[in-house]
């Protein structure tokens, strides 16, 4: 966890701006990112009592969308180079929205949030202790720090180890956040907890299947 990834410095262009390239695939063993894999997670809120008993959220990774980053060169001039990115559909009840996400050099970084794109990308996941989000989209604003550190936590039948990504707003007031996202290797977030203003939800993995259906994993009892 000591190898340091400067990718904020990355800058959004279309990708039509370098179709010719081909596109880098790069792979993080904590979020699986492959066609079709399909994330069951039990949905509840604390303080809505609608929601405690609200049915599932699942995310899939719908179809590949390449997208190209402006990254520094030596000698000066930056360079455009292509990856492959994901989108991943968000359905809860009659309800979809769609993110995108890429992979560079094993940091999980998040595009867009319901179509909506991000500025810089926000860093999800990443093998350092600690960084700083400051990305701005038309949803809003994501201004804050993360940590991460071992952790091991058990979700139904599973006792798993993990690595918690800490989300903490530099809002001190009724403005803050607080997102708590646990991550296992070869499954990806396994549990996530989102305090606000109103809000104390919680996700909890149900189980990851493949395109045709195949679990994965379950924290299901057998």
């Amino acid at each position: 966890m000591s190898r340091i990834i400067l990718t904020l410095a990355y800058i959004f262009v279309p990708f039509g701006h370098a179709s010719a390239q081909v596109a880098v695939k790069a792979k993080s063993e904590f979020y699986p990112l492959e066609l079709g894999h399909r994330w069951s997670y039990r949905f509840s809120d604390k303080d809505l009592p609608a929601l405690r008993n609200a049915k599932d959220i699942v995310i899939e990774v719908e179809r590949e969308e390449n997208v190209v980053f402006k990254e520094p060169a030596k000698e000066g001039k930056d360079i455009d180079r292509a990856y492959v990115g994901y989108i991943l559909k968000h359905t809860n009840g009659d309800k979809v929205s769609r993110d995108q996400v890429v992979v560079i050099d094993k940091s999980v970084q998040r595009l867009a949030v319901a179509g909506a794109k991000l500025t810089p990308p926000q860093v999800l996941f990443q093998p350092v202790q600690k960084w700083e989000s400051d990305s701005v989209g038309r949803l809003g604003k994501v201004h804050g720090v993360s940590t991460v550190k071992p952790d091991t936590i058990t979700i139904g039948e599973r006792n798993m180890p993990t690595y918690l990504v800490a989300f903490r707003s530099h809002k001190t007031d009724d403005e803050k956040v607080e997102v708590d996202t646990w991550y296992a290797k070869d499954v990806g977030m396994v549990k996530q907890t989102i305090r606000a203003r109103n809000i104390d939800r919680i996700l909890e993995l149900r189980d990851l299947r493949d395109a045709k259906g195949t679990v994965l994993f379950s924290t299901e009892k057998k």
